[in-house]
């Protein structure tokens, strides 16, 4: 029979719950891109895996 297919989800609910995945990855996804800038931008010396030249020379990037 097909009204037991029928769901007692209304699309308001729907909508809400999109809404909610939706707002939730993209704050996930800033934050990731605000850190890969971050320490992109501070090269892979800021690691402190004692590998790199700046680390290794005591210099400074400038």
């Amino acid at each position: 029979p097909t009204h037991l297919s029928v769901s007692s989800v209304d699309a308001g609910q729907l909508y809400l719950s999109l809404a909610g995945f939706f707002v939730f990855y993209s704050v996930l996804l800033v934050i990731e891109l605000f850190m890969m800038t971050k320490y992109i931008r501070l090269g892979p010396s800021s690691l402190h895996t004692g590998r790199y030249h700046f680390e290794q020379e005591g210099g400074e990037h400038v």
